[in-house]
């Protein structure tokens, strides 16, 4: 490849080499030849979604999606960084009634079990329902854990971890409504509580927590920073190492850095093959294999559509129906590669059922997925159902308040 010219030209140049014309190409990656041409000669900057899907239906092994730059720096317009006044969580305040209960509390680990299954209930309910409705619930459950673990007895250090995993789960929770600051605030809070209550495999979470919200806003060089500080203490569980090693593969990809990509996603595989992925007591619990999702997710960002679709068919099957808004984000990721695939058909049956997943969770994650999934539909107004379910998609992102 000749590294002085354009784009435009090496994409040319490829198009030639293999036999192609501009219709023929424009069947493979769903663009118009006249928007190809006017791409070739310089006229319309091509964007990196462009460059990924010639560069995968050209076979040219990564030499033109390098040509375009990667679209790095900028949060994801799914998710309103709504900073709020940079104050941490609030706290509840004890009063009289509280501090009676508080004490019968902390005399009473048969109360801890009742809690501790309550919260587990909290966390089956955030994986099918509207994160506004768990958070309510959440907020009264976080005030009564807090104050019982205010003050001394047996049980305190038990209180004390269970409300940094209900800090955690807030985060996420508030992450789901779009408030990334909100979600950074609440998982600093998690970190703080599981520090002071001794767990430091919960602390060393918060961190994999931290680097998927750095995810969202693009920026992978702080996600491998943040993924370095995890570290490999024996306090550290090879589950949590794992999802670390997950994050990193997903920095990795956002990079174009496929062989360093695939090295964690090995590593991933190995410490969560006995890890208990679905026994955990934080950190995802709807999927027995998160690393093939993740995998799919990777390959995506890399531009290997084919693949990443494979992959993401059998992962999204096998997720429990309870799994509503994992099935959903994952859905419409799965639809996406479709579409860059050239599948418009299958693209319409998953993204369609993403769509009916995203209204039932109210999952922001899940409408950002969605909104680029509409993008790539709009270009394909001569196919029916690809222009049906874009103007669907628009529909439910105005209701929503996430205008596309």
């Amino acid at each position: 490849m000749n590294n002085s010219r354009s784009f435009g030209e090496e994409l040319h140049h490829a198009r030639q080499a293999a036999g192609w014309s501009l219709r023929i190409l424009s069947q493979y990656v769903h663009y118009s030849p006249s928007y190809l041409s006017r791409i070739e000669n310089g006229l319309r900057p091509p964007t990196y979604d462009l460059a990924l899907i010639c560069d995968e239906a050209l076979d040219a092994h990564g030499d033109l999606a390098a040509l375009v730059p990667r679209p790095l720096i900028g949060p994801l317009r799914s998710l309103s960084l709504r900073d709020g006044d940079g104050r941490p969580p609030r706290v509840p305040s004890a009063n009289a009634t509280t501090d009676r209960v508080s004490s019968a509390i902390r005399g009473d680990d048969h109360l801890v079990a009742t809690l501790e299954a309550i919260f587990d209930h909290l966390r089956h309910l955030g994986k099918q329902t509207h994160p506004e409705v768990v958070l309510a619930q959440l907020d009264v459950f976080m005030e009564t854990v807090l104050n019982a673990a205010a003050g001394p007895g047996p049980v305190v250090g038990e209180l004390t971890a269970l409300a940094a995993r209900c800090a955690e789960f807030t985060g996420w929770m508030t992450q789901e409504t779009g408030d990334l600051s909100g979600a950074a605030r609440w998982t600093a809070k998690a970190e703080e509580l599981a520090v002071r209550a001794g767990d430091l495999d919960l602390a060393a979470y918060t961190l994999v927590r931290r680097a998927e919200l750095a995810l969202y806003q693009r920026d992978p060089v702080r996600v491998a920073g943040l993924i370095t500080s995890v570290g490999a203490a024996p306090e550290v569980s090879a589950r949590t190492r794992g999802l670390a090693a997950h994050r990193e593969a997903q920095g990795h990809a956002l990079l174009g850095e496929a062989d360093a990509c695939q090295a964690a996603l090995d590593r991933a595989s190995v410490l969560l093959s006995g890890a208990g992925v679905r026994s955990g007591i934080h950190g995802p619990s709807s999927v027995a294999d998160p690393t093939t999702l993740v995998t799919g997710w990777c390959y995506h960002a890399l531009g290997r559509f084919g693949k990443a679709a494979a992959l993401l068919e059998d992962a999204v099957r096998d997720i429990p129906d309870q799994g509503r808004r994992v099935r959903g984000l994952f859905g419409a990721r799965l639809a996406r590669a479709h579409v860059a695939a050239g599948d418009l058909d299958r693209a319409c049956e998953t993204g369609d059922l993403a769509l009916g997943l995203a209204t039932r969770t109210g999952s922001a994650s899940t409408y950002g997925e969605l909104r680029a999934l509409a993008q790539a539909l709009g270009r394909r107004t001569g196919h029916p159902p690809a222009r049906l379910l874009h103007g669907e998609i628009v529909n439910a992102l105005h209701r929503a308040g996430r205008a596309a």
